[in-house]
């Protein structure tokens, strides 16, 4: 399904763009309107046609504000004008013309480019069918199919009736099973003894995760790390040692996020790509080391107590005390998600990926919100002797954030960085070098200058 069925609140302006790049065709899951619903009897029956037609087969989405051609696919995001009074005068129609009463429409507004687009999930429904009752006399049975919405036969109505409990019934009782399988497997895997070749054959990300990271803390004995992994979902499932060359190839020059700026390959072309039997990795633990392995798993560590994390220039501080460089956790985050997205191109994985972030070993270390002595410092805003700012823990992990392939990078950075804020006591205006879509912002120094003047 489009969006892979997430909620509205989880759909980024990118995918929306996605949309109009791939010239997205509607189908059985999606609906493309430029225009909203007007209060017609006309556009009142159109929009209660609409939805019972997605409630009564498999669930999908309405995209107002989205204009397609005549071969219905998606052209242009036009945007809808007063879009909370649209999402409002939906939300009021669907529950009091529909019945039963659909309690899990979900409508949202993702602003995009300057538009706002109102976006209308309607997931199926375990109470279906349900009737758009446009007037007091009339009740419609609609459903949605690949091309387009039709009116539902006397035997399609009397199957959704019949089945309605029963199918609701076997449907939980699936999702029970599924899950204690699932409790089971984790528990499993996280209690065996698992070396480097046999992440490979973990099945679930949890005990990856776990072990993984497990692993990593014996080979830093307790040096203070920064570590970034990503791995794609399922784990199992996919061996990509057959392009090893065109891999290696991508860990020696991995994508760096704007001219001139922190990357994970400055100065370690030379160090080479060695080959184990777990997969790829860059030799040296000491400086910007890459790890790949053949599930597709992979890993970037780099010292936290270095001048490429730290602020080297912090006056009269000693290395263990300086604060962490923002740009160069922020940025670094940034390119490894770009990696990952290249990554998943060349092995050929469209589905889910699931990132983590991490600083081990620095109780006592700080992170102030922008860089000391540069443009948009917000030492106004935060005593940089104060306990704001201050790593509580000895380790600070976040994560794990999912997004789909075609979401990448989206705001997969900003929603790992921005915990890391929060739970240091910072707020929003804190997180430098984002937009307010969340994306990170390419052209930096304009940033900081932005920041500054605020």
């Amino acid at each position: 399904m489009i969006f892979e069925g997430r909620p509205t609140d989880r759909i980024t302006a990118d995918d929306l763009r996605g949309l109009i790049t791939e010239g997205a065709r509607e189908d059985q899951f999606v609906d493309f309107k430029r225009a909203p619903y007007a209060g017609s009897d006309k556009d009142r029956y159109e929009l209660l046609k609409d939805v019972t037609a997605f409630a009564n087969a498999s669930g999908g989405y309405i995209l107002i504000g989205v204009d397609e051609n005549g071969e219905h696919r998606a052209s242009a995001l036009v945007g809808v004008e007063n879009a909370e009074q649209v999402r409002r005068s939906i939300l009021d129609r669907c529950l009091t013309l529909i019945d039963p009463r659909l309690t899990e429409l979900d409508i949202g507004i993702v602003p995009v480019d300057g538009h706002d687009i109102v976006v209308c999930r309607v997931p199926e429904s375990p109470r279906k069918p349900h009737a758009a009752i446009p007037d007091r006399e009339h009740h419609y049975f609609w459903l949605r199919y690949q091309d387009g919405v039709k009116l539902m036969t006397v035997a399609e109505v009397r199957e959704a009736i019949a089945g309605d409990a029963v199918q609701r019934e076997l449907s939980e009782l699936r999702r029970e099973l599924g899950a204690r399988r699932e409790q089971q497997l984790i528990a499993d895997e996280r209690g065996r003894d698992v070396d480097e070749a046999g992440l490979l054959r973990l099945q679930t990300p949890e005990a990856l995760a776990e072990h993984s990271e497990r692993l990593f803390r014996t080979a830093i004995e307790g040096r203070p790390y920064f570590r970034l992994t990503a791995t794609p979902l399922p784990p199992t499932g996919r061996d990509i040692r057959e392009q090893r060359e065109a891999l290696a190839q991508l860990l020696t020059r991995p994508p760096s996020y704007r001219q001139h700026g922190f990357d994970l390959g400055m100065g370690v072309a030379d160090q080479g790509i060695r080959q184990t039997a777990a997969g790829l990795h860059r030799p040296r633990l000491d400086y910007k080391h890459m790890r790949l392995f053949w599930n597709g798993h992979l890993e970037f560590w780099n010292p936290a107590d270095d001048d490429w994390i730290t602020w080297a220039e912090a006056p009269g501080l000693p290395t263990p005390q300086r604060p962490f460089a923002a740009l160069s956790l922020i940025e670094a985050t940034a390119c490894f998600v770009l990696l990952m997205r290249d990554l998943c191109r060349l092995i050929g994985h469209e589905g889910e990926v699931e990132f983590r972030f991490g600083l081990y070993g620095v109780e006592g270390r700080r992170l102030l919100p922008y860089a000391p002595n540069t443009y948009g410092r917000l030492f106004e805003h935060v005593d940089p002797n104060g306990p704001i700012g201050v790593v509580r823990e000895a380790d600070m992990c976040t994560g794990p954030v999912r997004a789909g392939f075609a979401a990448l990078p989206g705001t997969v950075v900003f929603r790992l960085i921005s915990e890391v804020y929060y739970r240091l006591g910072y707020s929003r205006e804190h997180i430098p070098y984002f937009d307010a879509d969340g994306r990170f912002v390419q052209d930096v120094e304009a940033a900081q200058r932005a920041g500054g003047e605020a």
